[in-house]
C-alpha cells in the first residue's frame, strides 16, 4: 500500500540538473566567503581586521620590528599583502605541550 506524503515527483533533463546544482554550489560558496577577506593587498584597517587585531597594535609592531611585513607604495600609505600577513601567521605557530604528549 503506497501511502500519499504530499511530496511529488519531477523529471528533469541532465542539463537542468547541471543548472540546479550548479547554481546550488555557486549560493554555497558564495555564502562561505562572506566575511573572507579575498584581497590580496590590504590597508592597515583591513589587515588588523584580517588578523583580529586592533590597527594600533599593528602601528605598534611596525614600531618595534614584530609585526608582518608591509610596504609604504606612495611613501605614507601602509600597505600589507595577504601572502605576508599569511606567512607571518604560520610563522607564529606554536605546537602545544598537550600535542606532544598525544604523539
Amino acid at each position: 500500500m503506497l501511502q500519499e506524503t504530499g511530496t511529488r515527483l519531477v523529471l528533469i533533463s541532465p542539463d537542468e540538473l547541471e543548472k540546479i546544482v550548479s547554481a546550488s554550489v555557486h549560493r554555497a560558496v558564495s555564502a562561505a566567503l562572506q566575511g573572507v577577506n579575498t584581497k590580496t593587498v590590504m590597508t592597515e584597517a583591513e589587515a588588523a581586521h584580517y588578523l583580529g587585531f586592533a590597527p594600533n597594535t599593528l602601528r605598534q609592531w611596525r614600531v618595534e620590528g614584530i609585526g608582518p611585513k608591509y610596504s609604504k607604495p606612495a611613501g605614507t600609505a601602509v600597505r600589507y599583502l595577504k601572502e605576508s600577513l599569511d606567512a607571518w601567521l604560520a610563522a607564529g605557530q606554536t605546537v602545544t605541550a598537550s600535542h606532544h604528549l598525544r604523539g
